[in-house]
């Protein structure tokens, strides 16, 4: 375990700082997800109570699988919100270090122990969801 976590924190650090070499001040985890480019969606656009409905519901579904020890279906789950959600959660003024524990949560899934990679992923997608209702929150107030 201990091996995985320093592999992580190797991965980490040269990506991050081969970003910024780069220009990048915003990396993107190299994580499944980031290779599947998600359409980004403007706080705009995710004034529809559907979007956020749905978001709620993938996380949901996830959390009962992944408590019912379906591994693989939860991670998918979590995969499938963290993928609609995309960049709509994210603005100049948030530090977000989830795409690192997507990163740690790919070595995981490499390593064999899905069930790790579902509750790291779970817990991003809940993160980005809290990020992004503050940020509609905040925008609601101004």
């Amino acid at each position: 375990m201990r091996h995985l976590f320093q592999q992580a924190w190797q991965l980490c650090f040269v990506g991050f700082f081969g970003l910024l070499a780069a220009g990048d001040v915003y990396p993107q985890s190299n994580s499944i997800i980031s290779q599947t480019r998600c359409e980004s969606m403007s706080t705009n656009d995710v004034r529809h109570d559907g979007f956020l409905k749905d978001l709620d519901n993938l996380l949901r579904e996830g959390q009962t699988l992944l408590e019912n020890a379906h591994w693989q279906a939860a991670n998918m789950k979590f995969i499938q919100g963290i993928e609609k959600l995309g960049d709509a959660y994210s603005s100049p003024d948030i530090i977000d270090d989830t795409g690192m524990k997507l990163t740690l949560a790919d070595i995981e899934a490499q390593a064999g122990n899905i069930g790790n990679s579902a509750k790291i992923r779970g817990k991003v997608l809940s993160d980005r969801l809290l990020i992004l209702r503050k940020k509609i929150a905040a925008r609601n107030n101004q």
